[in-house]
């Protein structure tokens, strides 16, 4: 099976190649965002500023889903409420 995936891979950019080379083609460059260049420098490792929004973002819906752990999310109480 993954020897068809590479197959069929290589025979793809080979066709792509052809087409190019056949028909031409525009190089497009493709300026990113500067949020996603710039990077801080946490503990002598620089990160990418997207990165450290990831994280942030994982950490936020993490505390969120402990935090509403056991409710029940129409507001009514959870389970451990109920007598």
């Amino acid at each position: 099976m993954l020897r068809q995936v590479f197959l069929l891979s290589a025979s793809l950019s080979l066709f792509q190649q052809a087409a190019l080379d056949i028909w031409g083609g525009n190089n497009m460059d493709i300026i990113p965002p500067s949020a996603l260049t710039q990077s801080i420098v946490v503990g002598g490792i620089y990160l990418p500023l997207y990165r450290v929004f990831m994280i942030g973002t994982a950490l936020a819906i993490g505390i969120v889903a402990v935090a509403g752990h056991g409710k029940d999310p129409h507001g009514r109480g959870g389970a451990r409420d109920r007598r």
